[in-house]
């Protein structure tokens, strides 16, 4: 689910059984931002119910839970890091350096399959403080990223052909402070503090249908 970029911390670990990554245009099957190549993540819907907590350094701690049954699964997990804590004497502009990192992370995924049907909901939710020596560096202030999205699918298969039609809603809010360095009197500027925000609501239909022409071709037709 691309947004203008991608954020893998949306899936929890607990809930992947395997990642495919695919090169070159795959748009008939994965939907008009398959362009260049496909990251493919796919989730378990069998495994062992489990549940983790782990502690570290730097303010490090997670705690992840996941269940699985023949239908259905559940997979969460929250994430709060403080990073590795830098403090250095002074900048290229004369000020002293003390930066900080945050990394906060819950996720939630819950997925349902009946027969020919096949339901997904999805929950993330980031706070991220990243600092750079240099104010130029992209991406580099406190952010807040807010998402979830859900789906419902249909699959129909014969000896000769598999037809898919899938129907989903996403909904993205983030909230980028950019300029938020150490140092707030950078590039002869009193203030380079900048607010941006970006809130994003999308309702797709992606369909697919296959035909087996004969033992070595397959002809795929896509729409989204």
């Amino acid at each position: 689910r691309t947004f203008g970029s991608s954020h893998l911390e949306y899936m929890p670990l607990e809930g992947i059984e395997r990642i495919e990554v695919l090169r070159g245009p795959a748009s008939a099957l994965y939907g008009t931002n398959a362009m260049l190549g496909v990251v493919n993540i796919i989730t378990k819907m069998e495994g062992e119910s489990e549940l983790n907590v782990r502690v570290g350094t730097n303010g490090f701690s997670r705690t992840a839970f996941s269940y699985f049954s023949e239908s259905f699964s559940v997979s969460l997990s929250s994430q709060n890091y403080d990073g590795y804590p830098y403090d250095g004497v002074l900048d290229e502009a004369g000020n002293p350096v003390s930066l900080d990192y945050q990394n906060d992370v819950t996720n939630l995924h819950l997925q349902w399959v009946n027969s020919n049907w096949r339901g997904q909901f999805g929950l993330f939710s980031q706070d991220k403080a990243k600092f750079g020596m240099n104010p130029f560096i992209w991406q580099t202030g406190i952010s807040s990223n807010d998402a979830w999205f859900g789906d419902i699918s249909y699959k129909l298969v014969d000896d000769n052909s598999e037809f898919n039609v899938t129907l989903r809603y996403d909904s993205f809010e983030k909230s980028f402070q950019a300029g938020e360095f150490p140092f707030p009197q950078c590039c002869g500027r009193q203030d380079n503090r900048s607010l941006l925000e970006n809130d994003v609501d999308r309702i797709g239909v992606d369909a697919t249908g296959t035909w087996l022409l004969n033992e070595e071709n397959k002809l795929t037709v896509g729409y989204s």
